[in-house]
């Protein structure tokens, strides 16, 4: 019955601090889909279910050079804006993050729905939730000899 329920109503019904409910939100945000929409906590559900998490807030500044590669991907409500890079490393501060296969930048679970909303309605997001991606930390062939890759996208509107 949860899974049907959007991930908004979800939040608000089974988290009670902040930083639990962007953890979920950014689960859910996977389903590139509004977070007021039915059956949005599903995806959330699934991922929380799949994986072990750990909660860190951080920012990332990159201060490496980077070789840069934009892929689009249109679904029916907006786009993926992939970024591809090569690394020497990510300078997190918060050294969780250094050992996370994917990191979610993004605020509270009103900031998060907020920037998915604009994508699902085709406007703009001042603050767009960010999904990055480590696999070179599990997957020593996704980069040369003591190199690291990383990949980030956000939900764009369509177009």
């Amino acid at each position: 019955m949860r899974a049907i329920q959007s991930a908004s109503s979800l939040v608000r019904c089974v988290f009670r601090g902040p930083r639990a409910r962007a953890l979920f939100a950014g689960l859910a945000a996977h389903s590139i889909v509004a977070l007021d929409q039915p059956g949005t906590s599903a995806i959330g559900l699934a991922l929380a279910a799949a994986v072990t998490l750990r909660v860190g807030q951080s920012h990332a500044v990159a201060r490496n050079k980077l070789r840069r590669r934009w892929r689009p991907c249109s679904d029916r409500s907006g786009e993926s804006s992939n970024l591809d890079w090569a690394l020497d490393g990510i300078p997190w501060r918060n050294p969780e993050c250094a050992r996370a296969g994917t990191v979610h930048l993004g605020g509270t679970i009103e900031e998060i729905a907020a920037g998915e909303a604009a994508a699902w309605d085709h406007k703009n997001s001042p603050a767009p939730f960010v999904l990055i991606a480590q696999p070179s930390l599990f997957d020593p062939t996704r980069a040369p000899a003591g190199r690291h890759t990383a990949w980030a996208y956000c939900h764009v509107p369509n177009a």
